[in-house]
Formats: C-alpha cells, structure tokens, sequence
C-alpha cells in the first residue's frame, strides 16, 4: 500500500496496538524489541476464508460515511417517529442505493458476504405477516421453515448476545422507520398469525457476540 507519510509506520503501528488492547489482533515482540502483529481469533473473521468473503464488508458498511450521518439525526428521529437515514438523506436507503453507486456497492458487497440476509428485521409486522404467509402457502404441509435471526431478551441483559442484538436494533432504528430486532414472544405472534402451528428456538453460536 503506497504511502507518501514518512510516520506511516507509526501512526499505523499505534493503530495496531488498539486494536490488540481488545483482543482483535495478536502481538509479540522479538529480540529487537519490535512488536509483530498477528492474526488471531477474533480477526480472522475479517480475513477472507476459503469461501472468499469475510465480516470485513459488513463492518465497512455499518462504519461508512452514509450510515454514521444517520447517527446525528437519532434524537429527531426519535421524537417524530421517521426514520434518521430519510431525514439526513431525503429517501429511504433503497431508493438512495439507486442514486449513489459507491454506497450501493459497499452495500451489496456487505449483503453477500453475509451469505444470509437478514429480512425479517428489516420490515415492519405487516410486511413480515406478508412475507410469512406466502411462505407459509408455498411449502407443503406438515412443513417448515428455519429463521436465522436473532433475538431481543425480554428484559436487558448484559450478555454478549444481547448487547449485540440491541446494539443491531437500533442501528437499524437509525435507517428504517420500520423493523429492528424482535423478542422470541414477538417472532410466536407473527408465526401464529401466520397460519404456522409454532415455533421452535434452537441457540446457535453467533459470530457477533
């Protein structure tokens, strides 16, 4: 990577470092007291595997400029119940991923290396009561099917899983007016309403927690 700053290694270096307080990367330091960095567990999910995609993307999505200027607008939003994206951009997020092809690749990137789109959090109970029984018409009886989502707890907790997942709901809070996370009770109703005879929660080890 080119670099015209003669404190390049530096300044990268203190980057580095921050980056091993919490664990993300490993460091040593040899003979020469030079600290090496290394990939560890926690960072090799930002390195493409074998599959060639990784959480790189995702991460580069929820940090770019576009989503963060939601962030600033979080108060408004809250007090008059639109949504922080529509308020700083004067759209909704899929119209302007029509309009500005930079964040639209950034965005599709980010979609297909999760490998699994989260949908139902993204719409509202209607539009996932929609979604729901057209599956629902669509298998045959006696059938199912698997919904990997997350979900809220029914109070706060302070487990590494919860905090994840409340801290996705109100990044999604910041881009749409409708959807977030739901509780396992809220995920029951919609099922019910569906026309499904239930649901069934399996526990999953969650890359983000």
């Amino acid at each position: 990577m080119p670099a015209s700053n003669p404190k390049v290694s530096f300044m990268l270096d203190r980057l580095l470092f921050l980056l091993s307080t919490h664990h993300v990367l490993g460091c040593s330091v040899d003979d020469s007291n030079t600290r090496l960095y290394s990939i560890n567990s926690v960072s090799k999910h930002f390195v493409c595997n074998q599959d060639g995609v990784s959480l790189g993307p995702f991460m580069a999505l929820i940090q770019d400029e576009i989503f963060l200027q939601s962030w600033s607008h979080l108060k408004d939003a809250i007090l008059k119940g639109e949504a922080a994206f529509e308020m700083v951009h004067g759209m909704q997020r899929y119209k302007y991923l029509g309009l500005d092809f930079r964040f639209n690749q950034v965005f599709s990137k980010a979609m297909y290396n999760q490998s699994t789109l989260w949908i139902l959090q993204c719409w509202s109970d209607d539009e996932c009561l929609k979604l729901l029984r057209n599956c629902y018409k669509a298998i045959p009886e006696d059938e199912k099917i698997i919904i990997v989502q997350g979900s809220l707890p029914a109070v706060p907790e302070t487990s590494s899983g919860a905090k994840a997942t409340c801290q996705l709901d109100v990044l999604l809070m910041t881009q749409s007016s409708a959807g977030g996370e739901r509780t396992q009770q809220a995920y029951v109703d919609l099922a019910i309403k569906a026309g499904f005879g239930g649901i069934k929660f399996v526990k999953m080890v969650c890359k983000y927690g």
